[in-house]
């Protein structure tokens, strides 16, 4: 009998290239912006992350693992912080002229110098990189202990994924946060995105992603409400009024 022929009881094999590319693979393929094979253009990749946003957010949120780099998302959190960075930097401005019309005409000695005013929109571009950056390593940092606290890390990632999610949602975040209104609604649905977006990353129960990302706020607002209520009681005793 041939080896050749056809035999029914055989086990069936998989027809595997061994010389295959997995890297090329939709499933193990970076996020658009690290995907260089893909695109090396760089606004093209920047388009084409809002692209999968819109289109298949599960998926972008499965590519996040594919590599480790923090300086990507750092890159792209910059990138879409250039309106919040104009934004800023028309307020500087407006001070500079206020600033300056005012030392001009009250001079003194003890007013600040006019070329303090100008020097702030420099410092605030060479800082604002910096506090992004920082900004990335607490809120992941901070997801990622809140997360195991909800018992979320059993069977997941490990805190480079949390660091690069949490940057890359800062990023899109950071791009409608400075709009009136729209970013009060972003601030309140970017931690139900987080959560679900860790709960499937660290391969635990949605409800433990939420409440782990829902933790900070929650705990803002109940601050706030103790000191309200602080005030309130102390201005009925007249405490603050002595």
């Amino acid at each position: 009998m041939s080896t050749d022929e056809f035999n029914p009881y055989h086990a069936p094999a998989a027809d595997l290239d061994p010389d295959a590319d997995s890297y090329g693979s939709e499933e193990t393929r970076p996020v658009p912006f690290e995907d260089l094979a893909a695109e090396p253009r760089f606004w093209p990749r920047i388009w084409a992350m809002f692209g999968l946003l819109f289109r298949n957010p599960m998926e972008l949120v499965d590519r996040v693992p594919v590599t480790q780099s923090l300086t990507a998302p750092w890159r792209f959190l910059i990138v879409l912080g250039i309106p919040v960075y104009l934004f800023w930097l028309g307020i500087l401005a407006l001070m500079f002229f206020v600033g300056m019309m005012a030392s001009l005409e009250h001079a003194s000695k003890n007013a600040p110098p006019t070329w303090l005013f100008a020097f702030l929109p420099l410092a605030f571009l060479v800082l604002l990189p910096l506090i992004q950056f920082v900004g990335m390593l607490f809120v992941g940092l901070l997801n990622h202990g809140l997360l195991w606290l909800w018992g979320g890390l059993r069977q997941g990632r490990d805190l480079n994924t949390t660091l690069r999610t949490c940057g890359y949602l800062l990023a899109f975040f950071s791009l409608v946060s400075w709009i009136p209104f729209i970013g009060s609604i972003a601030l309140l649905a970017a931690p139900a995105a987080l959560g679900v977006s860790l709960a499937r990353l660290h391969r635990t129960d949605t409800w433990r992603g939420v409440c782990a990302a829902y933790t900070p706020l929650l705990f803002c607002c109940c601050g706030y409400a103790l000191f309200f209520l602080a005030m309130m009681v102390l201005g009925a005793t007249g405490v603050l009024g002595k």
